[in-house]
């Protein structure tokens, strides 16, 4: 037996990606503040074609998303399958930001391994989330980077082995995931 990674032409299938973070943000002066959020995505998976070389093309459309965040006992709520979720109100900017991303797409290419290669409209999508907040336009471009992009389109999250694997069989990824002027992420997958 095997774990791998296999796709059919025009056979969609549907992913569910959940991340919960819970963190401690110190502020100057010292003091900690509770920052707890909670996001959850949906997306619909298409291949498109494969060529001679085994590379597979699919889209990737942005279905649903879900999020919420506690900073300090202050909640923000959005969920796209409620026009009007409890939390929105009090910060319509976010609500606008990710009602556009739903029914956003991306064509992705896939290459040896299922590694993520190149991944078309990012450009599209960038745009469309300016739209909300012109001012934000400087912060997308910085943090949605072609590798940025890359990592949020591994339809595996970093679980895909680079080839088959036997059962009981390991192996690893890293991460480095820029968030721009915010910092980054280093992750590990094993």
């Amino acid at each position: 037996q095997t774990f791998e990674t296999r796709f059919e032409k025009d056979k969609s299938f549907y992913q569910k990606l959940a991340t919960k973070v819970d963190q401690q943000l110190k502020v100057q002066g010292g003091s900690e503040v509770p920052l707890k959020h909670e996001q959850t995505f949906y997306f619909k998976w298409t291949p498109i074609s494969q060529d001679k070389d085994g590379k597979w093309t699919a889209k990737m459309a942005i279905e649903g998303v879900q999020f919420k965040m506690d900073i300090a006992g202050q909640t923000i709520d959005f969920d796209s399958t409620n026009p009007n979720p409890a939390g929105s109100a009090g910060n319509p900017g976010l609500a606008e930001f990710f009602k556009n991303l739903v029914g956003s797409e991306l064509t992705v290419t896939f290459g040896k391994g299922m590694v993520v290669e190149k991944v078309d409209g990012r450009d599209e999508l960038q745009k469309k989330l300016a739209s909300v907040n012109p001012q934000m336009e400087a912060v997308l471009k910085s943090v949605l980077t072609d590798e940025a992009i890359k990592e949020m389109t591994d339809p595996s999250a970093g679980v895909t082995p680079p080839g088959p694997q036997a059962v009981n069989g390991t192996w690893e990824k890293k991460a480095t995931l820029s968030l721009g002027p915010i910092g980054s992420y280093d992750r590990t997958f094993t």
